[in-house]
């Protein structure tokens, strides 16, 4: 690619989806090489800016890699993956920015999930992540926001009322997602976003491929509904909370937390 052997694209375990069928590989580019930032955005300036679209959502821009694909493992344009992997949502922001700033647009932002060092100068706003719905989850938001700021980085926020576990049938997500948009309204941005149970069922899990489908992606056995404790050993936990517990809990955790909370 981009006529160099040091360009390197690390793998991802498929998901599904429906166009095309079946399951989907992602790669992630080294953004560390010029040539592979110069080749990215020409196709997104081919394929999305040209059709208007001038804001960018950067997901899973750590990036997001499987446990095989250890830092010390991979080999970047610039170094050892140990020694530079940190710089890459930076150098990914940069591939964007740049890109931008080619076309001679003068409004640029784009949310990322992760950030480094001096972010800002690219218009990036960051949030937090896929974190848990729980009130030691939101909790930790306010410190997190605290100290990404004292880092430089204005534009910051979270995902309102969590992203994984949060079921809307019970009276602890409820109360936690209204204490969260609470919390929300002074955050430098205002959003929304979440993998809520009970969920609602993929055309996959009703075909009659399904088994070949989980042992592709390493789901053998395991039914839909139980992908959440996948994620965390309590997530599921967090879901079966009764009201009377959800009371307690929370001015547990709220009695630990600091006083501006």
């Amino acid at each position: 690619m981009a006529g160099t052997h040091r360009i390197r694209w690390f793998c991802y375990p498929p998901f599904f989806d429906n166009k095309p069928g079946g399951p989907l590989y992602l790669h992630f580019y080294d953004p560390t090489n010029p040539a592979a930032r110069r080749f990215v955005w020409e196709k997104v300036r081919d394929n999305y800016l040209k059709n208007g679209i001038k804001v960018w959502w950067l997901d899973a821009c750590e990036p997001e890699l499987t446990e095989e694909n250890d830092p010390g493992n991979l080999r970047y344009h610039i170094g050892n993956g140990r020694e530079v992997a940190c710089i890459y949502p930076f150098m990914n922001q940069q591939t964007f920015y740049d890109g931008m700033k080619a076309e001679k647009e003068s409004e640029i932002t784009m949310l990322c999930r992760s950030a480094w060092a001096g972010s800002q100068r690219f218009g990036a706003a960051v949030w937090s992540g896929d974190i848990l719905s729980t009130f030691e989850a939101l909790q930790a938001q306010v410190r997190a926001g605290l100290n990404i700021g004292l880092s430089g980085i204005p534009w910051w926020t979270t995902d309102i009322g969590g992203f994984y576990s949060g079921n809307i049938n019970t009276p602890y997500f409820r109360e936690l997602i209204v204490r969260w948009f609470q919390y929300g309204v002074f955050c430098p941005l205002f959003r929304l976003h979440g993998f809520r149970e009970p969920r609602t069922l993929h055309q996959h899990c009703c075909s009659p491929k399904l088994p070949e489908l989980r042992m592709k992606s390493g789901l053998s056995g395991i039914r839909p509904t139980e992908l959440s404790g996948k994620f965390s050993s309590s997530a599921r936990d967090y879901s079966l909370i009764s009201s009377s517990k959800c009371s307690s809990r929370t001015k547990k955790v709220f009695a630990d937390a600091p006083p501006f909370l």
